[in-house]
Protein backbone atom coordinates (compact mmCIF):
# COMPACT_ATOMS: atom_id res chain seq x y z
CA UNK A 1 0.00 0.00 0.00
CA UNK A 2 1.22 3.46 -0.91
CA UNK A 3 0.35 6.80 0.66
CA UNK A 4 -0.54 9.65 -1.69
CA UNK A 5 -0.66 13.24 -0.46
CA UNK A 6 -1.93 16.29 -2.32
CA UNK A 7 0.37 19.14 -1.27
CA UNK A 8 -2.29 21.72 -2.21
CA UNK A 9 -5.05 20.46 0.11
CA UNK A 10 -3.01 18.35 2.53
CA UNK A 11 -5.41 15.45 1.93
CA UNK A 12 -3.95 11.95 2.07
CA UNK A 13 -5.25 8.66 0.68
CA UNK A 14 -3.93 5.16 0.05
CA UNK A 15 -3.37 3.21 -3.15
CA UNK A 16 -2.41 -0.39 -3.76
CA UNK A 17 -0.76 0.60 -7.05
CA UNK A 18 -3.06 -1.65 -9.08
CA UNK A 19 -5.48 1.08 -10.14
CA UNK A 20 -5.07 4.61 -11.49
CA UNK A 21 -4.32 7.29 -8.90
CA UNK A 22 -7.43 9.21 -10.02
CA UNK A 23 -9.65 6.18 -9.35
CA UNK A 24 -8.19 5.78 -5.86
CA UNK A 25 -8.65 9.51 -5.16
CA UNK A 26 -12.30 9.41 -6.23
CA UNK A 27 -12.97 6.26 -4.17
CA UNK A 28 -11.59 8.10 -1.12
CA UNK A 29 -13.89 11.09 -1.74
CA UNK A 30 -11.36 13.55 -3.16
CA UNK A 31 -12.58 15.81 -5.96
CA UNK A 32 -9.66 15.71 -8.39
CA UNK A 33 -10.46 17.25 -11.78
CA UNK A 34 -10.85 14.89 -14.72
CA UNK A 35 -12.46 14.66 -18.13
CA UNK A 36 -12.16 11.74 -20.52
CA UNK A 37 -10.48 9.28 -18.11
CA UNK A 38 -8.70 7.81 -21.14
CA UNK A 39 -5.48 9.87 -21.12
CA UNK A 40 -6.42 12.25 -23.94
CA UNK A 41 -7.78 15.50 -22.47
CA UNK A 42 -5.14 16.29 -19.83
CA UNK A 43 -7.61 17.65 -17.24
CA UNK A 44 -6.22 15.32 -14.56
CA UNK A 45 -2.62 16.43 -15.10
CA UNK A 46 -0.69 16.82 -11.84
CA UNK A 47 2.88 17.52 -10.79
CA UNK A 48 4.61 14.67 -8.96
CA UNK A 49 6.80 16.30 -6.29
CA UNK A 50 8.06 13.09 -4.69
CA UNK A 51 7.75 9.41 -5.52
CA UNK A 52 7.38 7.34 -8.65
CA UNK A 53 4.46 6.62 -10.96
CA UNK A 54 4.18 4.34 -13.96
CA UNK A 55 1.91 3.71 -16.92
CA UNK A 56 0.69 0.30 -18.06
CA UNK A 57 1.69 0.97 -21.66
CA UNK A 58 2.97 3.91 -23.63
CA UNK A 59 2.78 7.45 -22.28
CA UNK A 60 -0.79 8.68 -23.00
CA UNK A 61 -1.47 11.25 -25.72
CA UNK A 62 -2.65 13.86 -23.20
CA UNK A 63 0.87 14.50 -21.90
CA UNK A 64 4.13 15.24 -23.71
CA UNK A 65 7.47 13.55 -23.04
CA UNK A 66 8.75 16.98 -21.94
CA UNK A 67 5.98 17.26 -19.34
CA UNK A 68 6.78 13.77 -18.06
CA UNK A 69 10.45 14.79 -17.77
CA UNK A 70 9.31 17.84 -15.74
CA UNK A 71 7.47 15.57 -13.27
CA UNK A 72 3.95 15.82 -14.67
CA UNK A 73 1.59 12.82 -14.79
CA UNK A 74 -1.93 12.01 -15.96
CA UNK A 75 -3.65 10.72 -12.84
CA UNK A 76 -6.32 8.87 -14.82
CA UNK A 77 -3.68 6.59 -16.33
CA UNK A 78 -0.71 6.39 -13.96
CA UNK A 79 -0.30 4.08 -11.01
CA UNK A 80 1.65 4.65 -7.82
CA UNK A 81 4.95 2.76 -7.62
CA UNK A 82 5.88 4.29 -4.25
CA UNK A 83 4.56 6.84 -1.75
CA UNK A 84 3.62 9.97 -3.71
CA UNK A 85 3.51 13.68 -3.00
CA UNK A 86 1.69 15.55 -5.77
CA UNK A 87 0.22 18.93 -6.63
CA UNK A 88 -3.24 19.27 -8.17
CA UNK A 89 -6.03 21.78 -7.53
CA UNK A 90 -9.07 19.91 -6.28
CA UNK A 91 -12.60 20.95 -7.17
CA UNK A 92 -14.00 22.83 -4.19
CA UNK A 93 -17.36 23.91 -5.50
CA UNK A 94 -19.88 23.49 -8.27
CA UNK A 95 -18.36 26.57 -9.93
CA UNK A 96 -15.21 24.53 -10.56
CA UNK A 97 -17.09 22.05 -12.78
CA UNK A 98 -17.56 22.98 -16.42
CA UNK A 99 -21.17 23.14 -17.64
CA UNK A 100 -21.48 21.03 -20.80
CA UNK A 101 -24.07 19.67 -23.19
CA UNK A 102 -23.63 15.93 -23.77
CA UNK A 103 -25.62 13.76 -26.16
CA UNK A 104 -27.09 10.83 -24.24
CA UNK A 105 -28.93 7.65 -25.07
CA UNK A 106 -31.70 6.52 -22.73
CA UNK A 107 -30.73 2.95 -21.83
CA UNK A 108 -33.70 2.27 -19.56
CA UNK A 109 -36.51 3.88 -17.58
CA UNK A 110 -37.68 2.14 -14.41
CA UNK A 111 -40.36 3.23 -11.92
CA UNK A 112 -38.91 2.71 -8.45
CA UNK A 113 -42.09 3.85 -6.67
CA UNK A 114 -45.01 6.25 -7.18
CA UNK A 115 -42.82 9.37 -7.36
CA UNK A 116 -39.29 8.15 -8.15
CA UNK A 117 -38.11 7.07 -11.58
CA UNK A 118 -34.68 5.76 -12.47
CA UNK A 119 -33.45 6.89 -15.89
CA UNK A 120 -30.25 5.20 -17.02
CA UNK A 121 -28.37 7.38 -19.50
CA UNK A 122 -25.38 6.40 -21.62
CA UNK A 123 -22.97 9.13 -22.64
CA UNK A 124 -20.36 8.81 -25.41
CA UNK A 125 -17.44 6.57 -24.43
CA UNK A 126 -14.94 9.41 -24.74
CA UNK A 127 -16.82 11.54 -22.20
CA UNK A 128 -17.31 11.37 -18.45
CA UNK A 129 -19.65 13.13 -16.07
CA UNK A 130 -18.07 14.83 -13.09
CA UNK A 131 -20.32 16.19 -10.34
CA UNK A 132 -20.51 17.00 -6.66
CA UNK A 133 -23.17 15.85 -4.20
CA UNK A 134 -26.44 17.72 -4.65
CA UNK A 135 -25.93 18.57 -8.30
CA UNK A 136 -28.44 17.75 -11.01
CA UNK A 137 -28.68 17.44 -14.77
CA UNK A 138 -31.12 19.14 -17.10
CA UNK A 139 -32.49 16.69 -19.65
CA UNK A 140 -33.31 18.46 -22.88
CA UNK A 141 -35.17 16.86 -25.78
CA UNK A 142 -36.79 18.67 -28.73
CA UNK A 143 -40.14 16.92 -28.16
CA UNK A 144 -40.41 17.65 -24.42
CA UNK A 145 -40.01 20.46 -21.92
CA UNK A 146 -36.54 20.51 -20.26
CA UNK A 147 -36.56 18.84 -16.84
CA UNK A 148 -34.03 18.77 -13.99
CA UNK A 149 -33.10 15.43 -12.41
CA UNK A 150 -30.96 14.67 -9.37
CA UNK A 151 -27.84 12.62 -9.99
CA UNK A 152 -27.75 9.41 -8.00
CA UNK A 153 -24.74 7.80 -9.68
CA UNK A 154 -22.67 8.35 -12.80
Amino acid sequence: MFTIENQVSGKVFRSDGDSAILDDALIHGLNFPYGCQKGFCGKCKATIIEGEVGYEGDIPNGITPEEVAEGMALLCQCRAKSDISLVINELDSVADIEVRNLPCKVESIKRLNHDVTQILLKIPGSESLQYLAGQYVDLIHPNFEPRAFSIANA
